[in-house]
């Protein structure tokens, strides 16, 4: 084996697929290079002429066989053709394997005007979880340099922050003279057996990708990486977790670095006959280091709770892990689900963001008990229906008796005819300080 290199050659692809399916694939060819190069020989018949024409080396056969007595490398039909005109001429078949190996055969051809040609395969290459196959890949090489490739891949295993089952993804595009790289400059069909993205998994689904006009979904200048896409509409079912999740959409836009957007987001959380329903009109996130946006025109009907939010609108971020978010004056409706229910008054009100870090005045108590905690800054509740349970809120999550989901830090501020009938009740309530 020629020494080191392409142990070190790998070792650098390997880092730079930290946390991917890229890291025990590799750690097992490695190994296995090593261990197939201790006491492996290589033996070929060669023939080599010198002509007007140039220079010729013909291969009928090589083989390079490792320490376990299996093929690593087979050449047949090898020719190489120079003329000290451009670039020289390839033409052959090869084939690799041995023991924990991947195994590759592909042809070469070259063209009398520069062009080469190169058909390429792999079948499955196992490490673990992890799985990688090439059904097929044609790369060409212009005489200039440059490469325009195509074929499609189907990996298994680890992605940043997730992981895939089956996932197939079309391989199309070229590689310039100066290495500069252009992926997929039309619509692309993706489609995946599962995909995992921090605790939401996904069903089997095919989706088209598209590029937006004029330039490729993945462009690479130098170090510098550029992602834009976007899908028509999205209709994805999963688990969140535990629980069922049904993901639909209107357009949505990527852009890396750059943001999200999505129209007409449409969330059921879990099963249908008692699913909380979320709707966004339109969504925005700015992407980095960490991820903030904003939304606006949403609708919410948990499942848990007789009332609804409409026209919702605020700021949202993901940061450290853990997703917050924020809600201005009048950037909501409430409303009662069901108008045959006497337990729930008819109530609309404002929402405003609190932080305060003292129990709430007097007047803005409504026949609610509210569960304080000078510790931890809490949230304050007003007018709110009288059969409101405690609401208890510790640092970013709430808890109550029937365990809906909640907002952290939120503050429902009564409307001024609420507040009057909280003044007139006040005192004949018995209610006290939390």
């Amino acid at each position: 084996m020629p020494g080191d290199a392409p142990d070190r050659a790998l070792a650098k692809v390997q880092a730079a697929g930290e946390g991917t399916l890229l890291v025990p694939l590799l750690q097992k060819m490695r190994g296995a290079l090593v261990r197939e190069g201790r006491g492996s020989r290589f033996q070929a018949e060669m023939v080599a002429r010198r002509s007007v024409d140039g220079y010729s080396l013909v291969v009928p056969m090589g083989t390079l066989t490792g320490r376990s007595g299996q093929t690593v490398l087979a050449l047949s039909r090898l020719q190489l053709l120079t003329s000290g005109h451009g670039m020289p001429r390839m033409s052959g078949n090869f084939f690799t394997g041995g023991v924990d190996l991947p195994k590759i055969t592909g042809r070469m051809e070259a063209g009398r005007d520069g062009h080469l040609g190169l058909q390429v395969s792999m079948e499955e290459y196992r490490a673990g979880n992890a799985l990688a196959a090439l059904p097929r890949l044609s790369v060409h090489q212009a005489p200039g340099g440059a490469l325009t490739f195509g074929g499609a891949a189907r990996l298994s295993g680890a992605l940043p922050g997730g992981e895939a089952r089956n996932l197939v993804i079309p391989l199309d595009g070229h590689v310039s003279a100066g290495a500069d790289l252009a992926l997929w400059e039309r619509c692309t069909d993706i489609s995946f057996d599962g995909l995992t993205l921090a605790n939401l998994t996904l069903d089997a689904r095919k989706l088209s990708v598209c590029p937006t006009p004029g330039k490729p979904i993945v462009t690479r200048q130098g170090e510098a990486w550029h992602v834009a896409a976007g899908v028509s509409a999205l209709d994805l079912t999963g688990k969140l977790g535990a629980t069922p999740v049904h993901i639909a959409s209107g357009p949505v836009g990527f852009a890396w670095p750059g943001m999200v957007k999505a129209q007409n987001l449409r969330i059921a959380l879990g099963p249908q006959e008692s699913a909380s329903l979320f709707h966004v009109a339109d969504l925005e996130a700015k992407l980095g280091k960490d991820i903030a946006g904003t939304f606006g025109g949403a609708d919410v009907s948990l499942a848990a709770v007789p009332l609804d939010l409409h026209d919702t609108a605020g700021k949202w971020a993901y940061a450290q892990g853990r997703s917050r978010s924020a809600m201005p004056a009048s950037a909501c409706r409430i409303a009662k689900r069901s108008a045959g229910s006497s337990r729930w008054w008819r109530k609309a009100a404002r929402c405003a963001c609190s932080t305060t870090a003292s129990p709430p005045k007097p007047a803005c108590w409504s026949r609610v008990r509210i569960g304080w905690s000078r510790k931890s800054r809490s949230c304050t509740t007003c007018a709110m229906p009288r059969a409101m349970p405690t609401l208890r809120c510790r640092g970013s999550r709430s808890t109550s008796s029937f365990r809906q989901p909640s907002f952290p830090h939120w503050r429902w501020v009564s409307s001024p005819i609420s507040r009057a009938r909280s003044r007139a009740r006040a005192g004949s309530t018995g209610m006290r300080r939390a």
